[in-house]
C-alpha cells in the first residue's frame, strides 16, 4: 500500500497511463459490442492455435477429473479463466500479444495434456498424443525458424541517420517507439505511447503533436507515409503536416524500411 501510494504521489497520472488508457479506447462501445469482441477474439485465438487448444483441453480435463496437485490445480485454473473473462468486459481492441502473460498457464496445461495422452494404455491414444505433439512442434519450429533467420538492416540505417542529425539531448517524433530505442534518442513523453487505439479514442490528438513538438523543440520527425502509419491517422493530420512543412525541411522522402516508407523531416535552424 505504501509503495502504491508513493508511486501515485510521484506519478499522479499513473492510473491514467496504466488503466484509463485501455478503458478509454472502447468507451463508446456498448456492453454487447464489448462482449462480442471478447468472443470473437477468443474464437480467433483458438482457431489459430488449434493443436495447443486441444492439448490444453486434455490437460484441463486431467486437472478437473483427477485433481492433479489439488489446491495448486484450482489456482492454475483460476489463473487461466479469470484473465480470459476480462476480455469479455475490457472495452478495447484485443490482440494476440495480450495473451502473453498467461502463456505459462497455456504451456503447463498443454504439457499435462501430453502427459495424459502418453499415459493412456491404449496404443491409439499414445499415437494421437505423438501426432499432436509432432504437428504442434513442427508448426511452431517452422514459424520461429523463419523469424530467426530473418535479417534486415534498414532499421539500423534509420537509427544511424537519426544519430547523425539528432543530439543525445534532443528529441524525435516517429510512428514507432522502436526507432527511438535503436537510435537512443528521446521522444516527448505523451507522444511516446501514441497508438492506433489512443488516437481512435481521442486520447492522442493533433493538438498534442503540435504542442509537444514545439515544447520539446523536436529535431527530427519521421512519418510513415504509406497509409499504414500511426501519425497519419490523427484527425486533423493536414494541420500537423502543414505545420511540419513550415518548420522542417524534408531531407529524405520515401525512405524505405522493408515494406514501410517514411518521410524524414529535420527542423529548420
Amino acid at each position: 500500500v505504501l509503495f502504491r501510494s508513493g508511486m501515485y504521489l510521484l506519478i499522479p497520472d499513473l492510473y491514467e497511463f496504466l488503466i484509463g488508457h485501455h478503458i478509454k479506447q472502447g468507451s463508446s462501445w456498448s456492453a454487447w459490442q464489448v462482449f462480442v469482441k471478447g468472443i470473437t477474439f477468443i474464437v480467433k485465438f483458438m482457431i489459430h492455435n488449434q493443436i495447443l487448444v486441444v492439448l490444453m483441453m486434455f490437460g484441463g480435463h486431467s486437472l478437473v477429473k483427477e485433481g492433479v496437485g489439488k489446491k495448486n490445480s484450482s489456482i492454475l485454473l483460476v489463473y487461466l479463466l479469470l484473465p480470459l473473462l476480462i476480455f469479455f468486459f475490457l472495452p478495447r481492441p484485443s490482440y494476440n500479444r495480450h495473451m502473453m502473460f498467461i502463456l505459462p498457464v497455456f504451456s503447463l496445461l498443454a504439457a499435462l495434456g501430453i502427459m495424459k495422452l502418453v499415459g493412456w494404455q491404449r496404443q491409439r491414444w499414445r499415437t494421437l498424443a505423438f501426432a499432436l505433439f509432432t504437428v504442434y512442434f513442427l508448426t511452431n519450429i517452422g514459424v520461429n525458424w523463419q523469424r530467426g533467420i530473418r535479417n534486415e538492416s534498414d532499421t539500423q540505417k534509420m537509427a544511424a541517420l537519426i544519430q547523425e542529425h539528432v543530439g543525445e539531448d534532443e528529441y524525435i517524433v516517429t510512428d514507432y517507439a522502436s526507432l527511438a530505442f535503436h537510435s537512443r534518442r528521446m521522444t516527448p513523453p505523451i507522444l511516446g505511447g501514441a497508438s492506433r487505439g489512443s488516437i481512435a479514442s481521442g486520447q492522442t490528438r493533433v493538438e498534442d503533436y503540435l504542442e509537444n513538438i514545439e515544447k520539446y523543440r523536436v529535431k527530427m520527425i519521421l512519418i510513415q507515409n504509406d497509409g499504414h502509419g500511426t501519425i497519419q491517422m490523427v484527425p486533423g493530420f493536414h494541420r500537423l503536416k502543414r505545420f511540419i512543412e513550415e518548420k522542417y525541411h524534408l531531407i529524405i522522402p520515401n525512405f524505405q524500411r522493408q515494406k514501410e516508407t517514411f518521410d524524414i523531416y529535420l527542423r529548420k535552424e
